[in-house]
């Protein structure tokens, strides 16, 4: 299925998300967070950390979010690296011998949702890609619009902290496959891993492998 086919076809993740209690809760049928990439460098297999390296990953990039440049990039922009004709896509993998970044990434057990979703949240997409599938409505509760996005401008919270956020605020953030930790990515995987309250709990919809109605159980300590 191809990219926007894919996003169709998870219904925009179905991510209807309500504040409520002041807690975050994530969609019944959100995308599950990819999570091999979220443990630390010395806990993933020797394999994944082979190709990890291979995408220009090291211990300390792996660890703190953000701080790989891949990242910042959607699941297919490097899929044929030798044929890119832009010259800052072109720096940004310069260090990597890998012609095709989207089939080590597949590899390594992300595809084109997860990846675009939990690593980049749509960052790389322009307005009009995150207007068709309605993911524009979670920035523009941030404060984005297509003028600020086009001329990247961000708006005031993108300086906050995620307690700063407001709850609706929290809750399009979430939607944009948003963690507290991931939202504010100053701290490496060692220092909040076991205590984050989104990875240590069960996403409710794989409760069951298949149910008929999926449940609509916020998770047992969804973040705050």
């Amino acid at each position: 299925m191809d990219r926007f086919g894919m996003k169709l076809a998870v219904s925009l993740l179905s991510l209807l998300l309500t504040v409520a209690q002041g807690q975050i809760y994530y969609g019944e049928d959100q995308l599950s967070i990819p999570r091999f990439r979220f443990q630390r460098w010395s806990d993933a297999s020797s394999i994944l950390r082979s190709q990890a390296m291979s995408v220009g990953y090291d211990q300390s990039s792996w660890e703190l979010m953000g701080t790989n440049d891949i990242e910042a990039y959607s699941y297919t922009t490097f899929q044929d690296v030798d044929s890119l004709d832009d010259k800052d896509l072109e720096s940004v993998v310069k260090d990597i011998d890998v012609n095709d970044l989207t089939a080590v990434y597949a590899a390594m057990g992300f595809d084109e949702d997860t990846w675009d979703c939990w690593i980049n949240h749509y960052n790389w997409y322009d307005w009009s890609e995150l207007s068709e599938f309605q993911l524009n409505e979670y920035f523009e509760v941030l404060g984005w619009n297509a003028k600020s996005w086009e001329s990247d401008k961000p708006p005031a919270s993108d300086d906050k902290y995620w307690s700063e956020l407001s709850e609706s605020e929290k809750q399009a953030a979430a939607g944009l496959c948003y963690m507290p930790e991931t939202w504010d990515a100053e701290l490496p995987f060692p220092q909040w891993l076991s205590t984050s309250a989104y990875l240590n709990s069960i996403e409710p919809w794989l409760i069951t492998s298949s149910p008929t109605n999926p449940p609509t159980n916020p998770p047992t300590n969804p973040p705050t």
